[in-house]
């Protein structure tokens, strides 16, 4: 296990790696000189002389990238464009909200994705599996500001229950929290039913069946545990998702997240932030795919590298 687990985390490596090296090359292509962009049009030529020379722009490209792994390395990152604050604080002050964001909304996902899923497999083909289905595909189908902007405009406006932004309490959460992850429980509602009704059909569940396990016991402590494969795979994706920034909900909802700060890079061409930024959603998905890859080792030994199926 230990091994699998450090082969797994040394593959991470030359991904992060690359997306430094296509990041910085794609952000090198952007039109537009970035000491210009930083001082402004009144800049003077000896301005932009000295502003480049701050950059390194005046440098090799290959040095100004390993200028830029060392920096990331060190975490000594350059100052932003607009208001020159610190890279890194920046990023990490904003992650913790989309942190809350994506955590709550994966609460709501599992409740409803998961719940919705075990009706399904309990009633297939009947009134409350329907009912289930018909949901998930309206989950699938509302786009995601459309049902934050029609919660706020019921609940925060014409019932006055919640609010729909403020201070940093339990209340202010809720409405960004369920928006979001009612999108996303009906993607994990549909996956979660194909691997329970899959996993009841097996001979294991029949034969608990006529041994007298009640329906509800053979669905929680059989096919439920060895159902989880495939329910993994979409919770990490989403989890992924959410903790990298939904850009409209955060609009939706005025919430400084790193989805917000992602769009203000691309617009003020903080090209620094920008790469920063996407390195932190890559290292986001890599630590989700390694968790991930953990717990399918845990779940079943046999996807273990090296190990037969």
């Amino acid at each position: 296990m230990i091994r699998y687990l450090l082969r797994r985390a040394l593959q991470c490596l030359p991904v992060l790696a690359m997306v430094i090296v296509i990041g910085f090359a794609l952000i090198r292509m952007m039109p537009g000189d970035a000491a210009q962009v930083a001082l402004g049009q009144k800049a003077t030529e000896k301005e932009l002389a000295d502003e480049r020379r701050r950059q390194g722009l005046d440098k090799p490209v290959p040095v100004q990238l390993l200028i830029f792994f060392r920096q990331v390395v060190t975490l000594d990152l350059p100052r932003t464009v607009e208001g020159g604050k610190p890279i890194t604080r920046l990023i990490a002050s904003r992650f913790v909200v989309t942190l809350k964001l994506g955590l709550g909304s994966m609460v709501v996902a599992l409740l409803f994705g998961l719940g919705m899923g075990l009706v399904s497999a309990r009633w297939p083909n009947r009134a409350p599996d329907w009912a289930a289905r018909v949901a998930s595909v309206a989950g699938v189908s509302i786009p995601v500001f459309w049902l934050a902007m029609l919660l706020v405009a019921l609940f925060a406006h014409h019932l006055g229950w919640l609010p729909s932004s403020g201070d940093d309490s339990l209340r202010h959460w809720i409405l960004p929290c369920v928006s979001l992850g009612v999108i996303y429980s009906a993607s994990l509602a549909r996956v979660s039913r194909a691997a329970l009704l899959e996993e009841l059909a097996r001979p294991y569940c029949t034969t608990a069946r006529a041994k007298g396990l009640g329906k509800w016991g053979i669905l929680l402590n059989h096919a439920l545990p060895n159902a989880m494969i495939p329910m993994v795979t979409v919770i990490g994706s989403q989890l992924a998702g959410l903790l990298t920034g939904a850009v409209l909900t955060e609009t939706v909802f005025r919430l400084p997240g790193l989805g917000t700060l992602f769009y203000n890079a691309i617009t003020q061409r903080d090209r620094y932030l920008l790469i920063t930024v996407m390195l932190a959603i890559a290292l986001v998905f890599v630590v989700i795919n390694f968790a991930a890859d953990v717990a399918y080792a845990w779940l079943d030994p046999r996807v273990r590298y090296g190990r037969s199926s």
